[in-house]
């Protein structure tokens, strides 16, 4: 008679390797190891010029949660350096989803030099046409399905596209990832903001998806970091508290905000003010 722990095997379609894999501990060091985003050393570099240079810096994101997160990690990324950018959180009501024509142009009228789309911008072949001939930098982070072609930006990131991995992630987690790699470090923080988009984009829970969510999850500390900790309401952070509270109530801003204001989500999640 075959054990339980063989019996739920079979029923998984698992072998005893595939097993100990799920349930190894997952560190730091162990996550980051082996893989990275094509190119990522250079949009690194690219992007640094633009601080060495002290030029002027818009992130451009998404109303759900997962475009906020992304948001907010490059926000924080940049706080951490010193460095003063700009953000925007387009408003669904009167924006729309992801980078317009409009915004482009206001974007080039207030004198941005590079504008980096979180969550957003794989599809956005006019406005970025027009950024670009009126010579405006642009990277783009995000993880949406590609649409016949990449548009014109200096570079772009994406977790399939640009061969991070064979499992689909969040506009957040590539931002995340990008933030390593400029920071030089895994920050505790922005781990957080990116596991949360994994859940809120219902992003599939297997390898490195998986192993993120996991490793914070068990080093996560109440008291620690105080914008999480409201939003749990005395919940433990799980996945379960991550879907159930955390996440509908990032969304739900999306969705009752109908003016500019929702860009104060942003300083929520960024700002040190209590």
């Amino acid at each position: 008679m075959k054990t339980f722990l063989e019996r739920l095997l079979d029923y998984y379609q698992l072998n005893e390797d595939d097993y100990k894999k799920l349930i190894a501990p997952v560190s730091v060091d162990s996550f980051l190891a082996g893989r990275k985003f094509d190119n990522i050393e250079k949009i690194v570099e690219f992007v640094k010029s633009f601080v060495t240079n002290n030029k002027k810096i818009i992130v451009y994101g998404d109303y759900d949660a997962d475009g906020i997160m992304a948001t907010s990690i490059i926000v924080k990324m940049f706080q951490y350096i010193g460095y003063e950018i700009h953000s925007y959180i387009p408003n669904r009501y009167q924006d729309g989803y992801g980078i317009n024509l409009e915004n482009a142009k206001k974007i080039v009228e207030d004198g941005f030099d590079l504008v980096i789309t979180v969550d957003n911008g794989i599809s956005a072949f006019e406005p970025i046409d027009y950024l670009k001939a009126n010579n405006v930098s642009v990277v783009v982070f995000d993880h949406h399905e590609m649409q016949g072609s990449i548009p014109n930006c200096d570079y772009f990131m994406h977790p399939t596209l640009s061969n991070y991995g064979e499992v689909a992630s969040s506009g957040a987690f590539t931002s995340f990832m990008f933030s390593v790699a400029f920071l030089g470090r895994f920050d505790k923080y922005l781990s957080i903001l990116a596991s949360i988009s994994l859940i809120s984009d219902m992003m599939p829970l297997k390898g490195y998806n998986r192993n993120l969510l996991r490793a914070v999850i068990r080093n996560y500390k109440k008291g620690e970091f105080l914008p999480i900790d409201l939003l749990l309401d005395n919940n433990n952070f799980d996945d379960t508290s991550i879907g159930m509270v955390v996440a509908p109530r990032i969304n739900a801003i999306g969705r009752m905000v109908e003016d500019t204001s929702i860009n104060n989500i942003v300083k929520y999640f960024t700002l040190d003010d209590k």
